[in-house]
């Protein structure tokens, strides 16, 4: 096969997001393992929101809570890095959530988190996804 016939086959992998090329940009939902429901929320300018809805013994409700921060991701990393800071509530100012990420088969993107504590750096950051990996899907996407 020449590649002149393979290029309209790449245009299309590029576009349905084939690869590292996709975005993290855009709202992603998601739940844990204890049954917390998760948004996050990814502008292209580097800010997000995380949106956790703590799901409450007996039923009871709590409201979301709302937590702005700023990411930056290292897609070229294996596994892809992501890191977390600026955060704008009190209990997480002046820390940074180091993580892995990646796309998975199904369109979605899987996470694992590790909070950096005083005096820590990149070296807490998993490298390898656990039981406590989330995984979430685009919202609208149907799935």
């Amino acid at each position: 096969m020449t590649l002149s016939r393979w290029i309209p086959a790449l245009v299309v992998a590029v576009s349905m997001g084939c690869g590292e090329s996709r975005s993290l940009e855009g709202t992603w939902t998601g739940t844990d393992q204890a049954g917390n429901g998760m948004t996050f929320v990814f502008r292209e300018d580097g800010q997000a929101e995380w949106i956790l809805e703590p799901n409450m013994p007996g039923g009871a409700t709590m409201a979301p809570e709302t937590i702005g921060m700023a990411y930056v991701t290292d897609g070229t990393a294996d596994p892809a890095t992501i890191d977390f800071s600026d955060f704008d509530f009190e209990p997480l100012q002046g820390t940074t959530t180091y993580g892995i990420y990646e796309f998975t088969e199904e369109g979605g993107f899987r996470i694992d988190l590790e909070p950096a504590g005083p005096g820590q750096d990149a070296s807490v950051r998993p490298d390898s996804f656990s039981a406590e990996t989330v995984t979430f899907t685009r919202a609208g996407s149907g799935e």
